[in-house]
């Protein structure tokens, strides 16, 4: 399979997965909060060793690091996220539902067996439409500018 169409099903994996990454995100950047404000309170409560920062500095360094690497991982997600979205508006309702289904299938025969019976087509329709309709994708993404 041809490597553009392998990051085509790749992005489409990750974009049917992406309301749930989004949350454990957020989840697990609320849970650096909460550690950090019980260090910020410890640190009130302590005095550094003379000559050098306390083992809690340390701590909210390296808590501090981790919400940064989320955030950032965040933001590269929801861009991601706008990319697929902005693509898959530009194709027709049929298109997107032989993409997205034929690209989270693990068994491509089911899938498109599955597709066919939902739109009427059989699977050898599909699965000719389904690379069609990936090459028209990846024409949609190379015009595809997101801020």
């Amino acid at each position: 399979m041809d490597l553009y169409k392998q990051r085509i099903i790749k992005d489409i994996k990750e974009y049917a997965l992406s309301d749930d990454a989004e949350l454990i995100t957020l989840e697990q950047i609320k849970l650096i909060d909460g550690k950090l404000a019980r260090i910020k309170g410890a640190l009130k409560d302590s005095e550094p060793v003379k000559g050098g920062s306390s083992h809690h500095e340390d701590e909210m360094c390296d808590l501090i690091d981790q919400k940064i690497e989320l955030k950032n991982q965040l933001c590269e997600n929801r861009k991601k996220r706008q990319i697929v979205e902005w693509c898959l508006e530009r194709l027709s309702e049929e298109d997107r539902l032989i993409l997205i289904d034929m690209c989270k299938a693990e068994k491509g025969d089911a899938a498109a067996i599955e597709i066919g019976l939902k739109i009427g087509k059989d699977e050898r329709t599909i699965r000719r439409r389904w690379h069609e309709i990936m090459k028209k994708y990846q024409i949609i993404k190379g015009g595809c500018v997101v801020e």
